[in-house]
């Protein structure tokens, strides 16, 4: 990361909520776009659903190798599902 781009990431951890809601008011971004989220948020990196997409491929093969058959269980997609909101929830907390 160059010093320019550290510098802009910063200004933005530092701007407070109510300057987001003004730029947001004020600004005619897309509103379905990265920029437009990142503005509102605060946020710098935000996770694409391809990436939960991999990440629950890892975590179904991960179960299946540890306990085998697993998947013939009735409560199979709701295992995943905890361990995918343990994970979620895990970043959340690094953040």
């Amino acid at each position: 990361m160059t010093l320019s781009e550290r510098l802009i990431q910063l200004k933005q951890e530092r701007t407070s909520p109510k300057l987001r809601w003004v730029n947001y008011a004020t600004n005619t971004i897309s509103k379905s776009s990265p920029d437009y989220v990142r503005m509102l948020t605060g946020v710098g990196e935000l996770q694409s659903t391809a990436y939960e997409k991999e990440l629950e491929k890892q975590v179904r093969k991960q179960l299946a190798a540890e306990f085998p058959g697993v998947e013939k269980m009735k409560s199979y997609e709701s295992l995943v599902d905890a361990v995918m909101l343990n994970i979620k929830q895990k970043q959340i907390e690094q953040m």
